[in-house]
């Protein structure tokens, strides 16, 4: 399955750390065996991806510009159908029971980038953000409310507490609380200018759109300026980064 998915392809892979003046800096270089395809395969970013991310004050911050969700979902259905004739059969019943299409409910609203970043320490409790391109906020919601209600059902069905997703309004944003219960940890979310916004609290999901108001962006940012034009003077001819 792996194989068909072109996760197999991978040769080699090169992490090289270094320390300048004011910051150290973390890069890597992937290759692989033959033309990328399958799931690993980028698809083309927007073009004005880069300055819509909100998270130019993060220490720890990347960006992942994939294929489209849809495409990636069909490839990885192809992949089951063909591997496991038992485990697609499932997800047909499942699909049926729940009126549901993983493919086109949960792959399709999204779109193909995925933002991250960690602040401070990560242990033992990193605040951590993530930023996933959306396309139809309303269809995304549904879709996470049928999940969580077969999550609950199957929770009950095992004698375990199940989950709980509130909402509270703030400032004209609606603010998504999933919590369980005896749970320390929760999941924040929120949706803001075609974007879906995770975070472990409801005080970073602010912050992060504070950062989006006030235009400080990576595109904007000094630093990640800096960065880019260091890296290019130390890349290697031929190298893929």
């Amino acid at each position: 399955m792996a194989a068909d998915l072109g996760l197999t392809d991978v040769q080699y892979l090169l992490v090289e750390h270094k320390r300048t003046e004011t910051q150290g800096q973390l890069r890597g270089v992937l290759t692989f065996a033959q033309d990328r395809r399958g799931v690993r395969r980028a698809g083309r970013a927007g073009a004005d991806g880069l300055p819509r991310v909100h998270l130019a004050e993060r220490l720890r911050r990347g960006c992942v510009l994939a294929k489209e969700p849809r495409e990636i979902a069909d490839e990885v259905i192809a992949v089951v159908r063909q591997r496991d004739p038992e485990g697609f059969g499932k997800l047909l019943a499942f699909e049926q029971e729940h009126s549901l299409s993983l493919r086109d409910d949960l792959a399709g609203p999204l779109g193909g980038e995925f933002l991250f970043a960690i602040d401070g320490p990560v242990l033992p409790a990193p605040a951590w953000r993530v930023v996933v391109l959306v396309e139809d906020q309303t269809r995304l919601q549904a879709t996470l409310g049928t999940l969580l209600a077969e999550a609950n059902r199957q929770l009950a069905a095992e004698g375990k507490p199940g989950l709980a997703i509130e909402q509270a309004e703030e400032g004209g944003t609606t603010f998504y609380r999933v919590s369980g219960a005896g749970q320390t940890s929760e999941l924040h979310y929120t949706f803001a200018d075609g974007y879906w916004l995770l975070a472990p609290d409801r005080l970073a999901l602010k912050d992060a759109l504070r950062t989006r108001a006030s235009g400080l962006t990576l595109a904007a940012s000094a630093e990640f300026k800096r960065s880019l034009r260091s890296t290019d003077r130390s890349s290697t001819p031929g190298s893929s980064t």
